[in-house]
């Protein structure tokens, strides 16, 4: 009983949800329904009474019978078209304000939380349920229906004959309890089925995306991921058959209890004509409601099983919600507004990931000042972009080992921080949208600022190439223009040039997709605007390290080595073997860069 209060109390909530989002067309569908539960028995009565009149050769009341049964058939089945139509209106606001929610949701969640795989599991299932409000606000409608037309329906077969409703209530509840036995299978299954889309959907997107043709192409590894991708597909597709399965079975005994019962019924019929005056007209509105409450009956308990299977689902997702909510409530977001005139201070920093014990940054200590260009070197996984992320506050640790200015990250504002900040990251987005969208989303208080734009064009030497703001770009529009990898990273870097006042800007291998002689320009013009901004550059070529005023070298998450070129190289140690390996590829690079510039 305390799980049938609980499946009525989620399925109110969701009613109340819905109702106060648009009343008008709630309250509409409310009347619909009792107008239809109406309807039906107006239509069985009216049908015995046409049926006795033709046997009666009444053709004055069959003829007006017959025209009262088409009106009401007409407005009713109008009714139900217009709150079909009305429905369908609400269901996609509904929808798209539930989208919306979990795009919020999803965006106050920090970036760490956002980067484990349990997150991924999680928010595919989040999808799947949010949907879920909307369709038990419609069961509830269904289920209340189901009700009133069954307790009306019962009190027109009770006034016909008492025998015959005790049946249709029997029969009518054995059909509904068929709905009830598999209900923990069909949520377990559904589960499974929602996490396990994930594997299979990840591998056929991979297999068909356009960007992963190339490498599929060259490694001939189609036939490999063809083979995962059917293994995943056949698992997913079998657990899909066995909740059909499990449907269809239902489905099975219900239609052979029914051709039982029906059996019955006109048997019993037959014994009750000899000794009753049962008409023809009798005949039709008894089977007529004797089917209506069998399946009002089982409707209203297949109704009920399917308001707690979503309830279910409503249960796991508030799990969900619990454990994320100690992240979107985050209390570490300060008040304080963010600007940097003195310095950057990192000190005793370590940080590992969720679910893992190895730190991968550790014990950093390193002082960055106002307006310098700081350099940081390593090989890929020695904690470089992870130590970018501490910085800016992606990824948030136990105590505050950053401090801007002396005042500790966890008190600044993060958002009036990100608006004097620019980064380039190395996986950075390509929007598949227009040229104005990817340079304004730099500076989306500037957006139409297409002087400014267009100046940004000509930075990057993207204008020369003849496209405008409005072209569009990507894969999405069938007329926008696919850039070379290239070409993408200096749209990318119009998002710096775009900015204004900015404090802070970091650059995550910002380059490295572009020639050398390309790369030694802009990082040329980079430079020239970033002397009064504190910059980051993190890359693996010293090349462009050479002109940071302060380069750091890391290794395994440690900074090994810190100082200015002249000093790493005087040191002779790491940096120094760097250099030595990379200088004659940066010293002929800019040979042609002078010779180019001079012809």
């Amino acid at each position: 009983m305390k799980r049938f209060y609980s499946v009525i109390r989620l399925s109110f909530n969701s009613f109340k949800e819905v109702y106060s989002f648009n009343r008008s067309i709630v309250l509409f569908a409310i009347l619909v329904l009792f107008v239809s539960a109406l309807s039906t028995y107006f239509n069985m009565y009216l049908s015995k009474v046409i049926v006795d009149t033709i046997f009666n050769k009444d053709l004055k009341f069959f003829y007006l019978s017959l025209i009262s049964l088409i009106v009401i058939q007409i407005v009713s089945n109008y009714l139900i078209s217009l709150s079909y139509s009305k429905n369908n209106e609400l269901n996609y606001a509904f929808n798209n304000k539930s989208d919306e929610e979990l795009i919020d949701k999803i965006e106050k969640i920090d970036l760490i939380h956002k980067e484990n795989p349990k997150f991924n599991a999680d928010f595919s299932y989040l999808q799947y349920v949010k949907g879920k409000t909307y369709e038990l606000y419609n069961q509830l409608n269904e289920f209340g229906l189901k009700v009133v037309s069954l307790l009306i329906g019962m009190h027109f077969l009770f006034n016909i004959n008492l025998l015959f409703c005790i049946l249709a209530v029997f029969f009518g509840i054995i059909k509904g309890l068929f709905n009830v036995r598999p209900v923990k299978s069909r949520v377990k299954i559904t589960k499974e089925l929602q996490r396990n889309a994930i594997k299979h959907s990840y591998l056929y997107d991979l297999l068909v995306g356009m960007k992963n043709q190339k490498e599929l192409t060259i490694y001939r590894a189609f036939n490999h991921f063809k083979q995962k991708w059917r293994l995943q597909k056949e698992i997913f597709d079998q657990q899909q058959l066995k909740l059909e399965k499990i449907n269809n079975s239902v489905f099975r005994q219900q239609e052979i209890l029914e051709i039982i019962f029906n059996a019955i019924i006109v048997v019993l019929f037959a014994n009750l004509v000899k000794f009753n005056n049962f008409t023809m007209g009798d005949y039709v509105l008894t089977t007529m409601a004797v089917s209506v409450t069998i399946s009002n009956i089982s409707m209203v308990i297949g109704d009920y099983t399917r308001m707690f299977e979503n309830s279910d689902h409503f249960n796991k997702q508030a799990e969900i919600d619990s454990y994320y909510r100690t992240f979107l409530d985050n209390p570490n977001d300060g008040q304080l507004d963010f600007s940097l005139l003195k310095n950057i201070k990192i000190s005793d920093l370590n940080f590992s990931y969720p679910n893992n014990s190895v730190e991968v940054l550790k014990k950093i200590n390193l002082t960055i000042n106002k307006g310098d260009t700081v350099a940081i070197l390593g090989e890929n996984g020695s904690g470089k972009s992870t130590l970018v992320k501490v910085l800016l506050g992606l990824y948030e640790t136990k105590k505050s080992h950053v401090l801007f200015d002396g005042i500790p990250m966890n008190l600044i504002n993060k958002e009036s921080m990100f608006k004097k900040t620019s980064v380039i990251f190395q996986d950075f987005l390509q929007y598949h949208t227009t040229i104005q969208d990817n340079i304004g989303i730099g500076d989306l208080e500037n957006y139409h600022n297409e002087k400014r734009m267009l100046e940004t064009l000509e930075k990057v030497d993207i204008k020369s190439l003849g496209y405008n703001l409005q072209t569009s770009i990507g894969l999405v529009d069938e007329n926008a223009i696919n850039l070379s990898g290239g070409q993408w990273q200096r749209v990318a870097l119009t998002r710096f040039f775009f900015k204004e006042n900015l404090e802070l800007a970091i650059f995550d291998e910002p380059t490295s997709a572009l020639d050398p002689l390309t790369e030694l320009r802009l990082f040329k013009d980079i430079l020239s605007r970033c002397e009064e901004i504190t910059t980051i550059i993190i890359s693996h070529r010293v090349g462009i390290a050479r002109k940071a005023d302060k380069i750091v070298i890391m290794e395994n998450g440690s900074i090994v080595e810190q100082g200015t070129h002249k000093e790493l190289i005087d040191l002779k140690n790491i940096y120094y073997d760097m250099w030595m390996s990379q200088q004659e590829w940066y010293q002929e690079d800019e040979k042609e860069v002078l010779i180019s510039t001079s012809i």
